[in-house]
């Protein structure tokens, strides 16, 4: 389930901060794919409505190793 705009600015009134899922990428690449698009629409709908928040954005990988193409 994905988290509100409501939810995330609640979060981060009461601790300082909030995680988001559901962006994505593929292994070995920096684009956005295309179903990250509703978390990143809530994260826009909590900007605009909070337009004195100032955000320190995080990202975390995992540790898949691309195969080599030699």
């Amino acid at each position: 389930m994905q988290a509100t705009a409501e939810v995330m600015a609640k979060d981060i009134s009461a601790t300082g901060h909030f995680a988001v899922y559901g962006i994505y990428f593929d292994t070995d690449r920096a684009e956005v794919k295309p179903e990250s698009e509703p978390a990143l629409a809530e994260m826009a709908k909590l900007l605009k409505s909070n337009t004195a928040l100032s955000v320190f954005i995080v990202g975390h990988t995992d540790n898949t190793v691309p195969s080599s193409t030699t």
